[in-house]
């Protein structure tokens, strides 16, 4: 997420990235510091703040992108055949209007266990009883 909003010209700074993905801001310098020390990213001085970086990408990160984005783009063909052709581009846009939804009201919650009625999720359940109830 933040290689992609690097190569859209989206993280005017770091402290914005934090604040749009959620992220504590010592945590996004972590983050941050190890896609620039991999080369896919670089922090350049805001001419209006000196005290403020925009996070571009390299042309190694924007080609690490478009190579990630073009296996992302066949998982989800994948994912998507079993849906009608005419249907895929609404599923798409509902998708990410709830993702969207979740993000801007700070929703944080396992989803397993607010729907699982004997209060278990799967990820609290033994493996052997994973899926067993479904």
């Amino acid at each position: 997420m933040l290689l992609t909003a690097a190569v859209r010209g989206e993280a005017e700074s770091q402290r914005s990235l934090a604040e749009r993905f959620g992220v504590d801001r010592t945590v996004m310098t972590y983050l941050l510091d190890d896609l620039e020390r991999a080369g896919l990213l670089e922090r350049k001085p805001d001419p209006t703040d000196r005290r403020s970086r925009h996070i571009v990408a390299t042309t190694h990160g924007k080609k690490r992108w478009l190579a990630l984005r073009g296996r992302g783009e066949l998982v989800e063909q994948h994912f998507l055949a079993a849906l009608p052709a005419e249907s895929r581009a609404s599923f798409q846009s509902m998708l990410c209007m709830v993702a969207s939804h979740l993000i801007e009201h700070g929703v944080n919650v396992d989803a397993c266990a607010e729907l699982d009625p004997s209060g278990e999720s799967e990820s609290t359940l033994p493996r052997s009883r994973r899926h067993s109830t479904r």
